[in-house]
């Protein structure tokens, strides 16, 4: 029984000298602030590479996740969705040439690919529709004849257009010279189609057209509220060579038409990723 007394008073005062070192800033004291240190250092980087590791792997698991929501297409499914593709877009853009305004801008554009300004890849789509398929020398070729034909229709149209009849012509007069336009306007969208003008130069160029449709929209109400204000928009109408109305009017159609376009470049796009991730 003495011993182990004296067995637990040792203990004791061993414990108590440890303290006291570490307490004094002995060499244990040194060694359990290193261990301290080293431990807390490593901690912090640790949890940065569990933070690294979970990030990019949630999100890469995220998204296969979603791509395997989409359902494979097979053979028949891809035909159906490559057609719809090319009717939706062909849709778009025989709507958006039969624009003067887009017409002018387009035949601007060519113009200065004739004279070697523009390079001629980024303007055109050498693949339009399934009747014409145009190969870049078929482009080039019909260049020559198309853009003297576009330029003097249109010229025509724009003068057409500044003797416009007035608001007080008959209903025939008026039903008359909107046929007239808009079989010159056909002719038009038939000469700038076979040249293939690139579909996002024609969507930025509707782009433009809808940001003035508006402002042709807002200059109408304050020349209707202040009428001195029309001949304002006279001149404004004539630069687009389109009245405050059809502006309106073809931007509606256009933005439709467009956004059944786009609907089906994202289903086919989709349907593609899906494919990349299965395999």
């Amino acid at each position: 029984m003495p011993a182990m007394m004296m067995k637990k008073n040792e203990k004791t005062n061993e414990g108590r000298m440890v303290n006291s070192t570490v307490m004094a800033g002995g060499p244990q004291a040194r060694d359990l602030h290193e261990v301290e240190a080293t431990r807390e250092r490593d901690e912090p980087a640790k949890a940065s590479e569990v933070d690294y590791m979970s990030g990019p792997d949630d999100a890469l698991g995220l998204y296969l996740r979603q791509m395997g929501t989409i359902r494979l297409l097979n053979k028949t499914d891809e035909r159906i969705l490559a057609e719809k593709l090319d009717c939706r877009r062909t849709r778009f853009r025989m709507a958006t040439m039969l624009s003067a305004y887009v017409l002018s801008r387009a035949l601007a554009r060519f113009e200065k690919v004739k004279a070697g300004q523009t390079p001629l890849d980024p303007t055109i789509d050498v693949y339009s529709d399934e009747e014409m398929r145009l190969s870049r020398e078929q482009i080039l070729k019909r260049m020559n004849h198309n853009l003297p034909s576009v330029r003097r229709l249109l010229l025509e149209e724009v003068n057409e257009f500044g003797n416009r009849p007035g608001e007080t012509a008959s209903a025939e007069v008026m039903r008359s010279w909107r046929k007239d336009r808009f079989r010159r306007l056909k002719k038009i969208q038939k000469l700038m189609g076979e040249l293939s003008p690139r579909t996002e130069l024609l969507e930025s160029w509707y782009e433009e057209m809808a940001s003035y449709a508006d402002h042709l929209s807002a200059l109408a109400r304050e020349a209707k509220r202040d009428p001195s204000r029309r001949r304002e928009l006279v001149d404004a109408e004539n630069k687009v060579h389109a009245t405050h109305t059809e502006l309106a009017m073809s931007v509606k159609l256009l933005k439709k038409r467009r956004k059944a376009y786009q609907r089906v470049r994202s289903d086919l796009a989709e349907a593609n990723l899906r494919l990349v991730v299965s395999i």
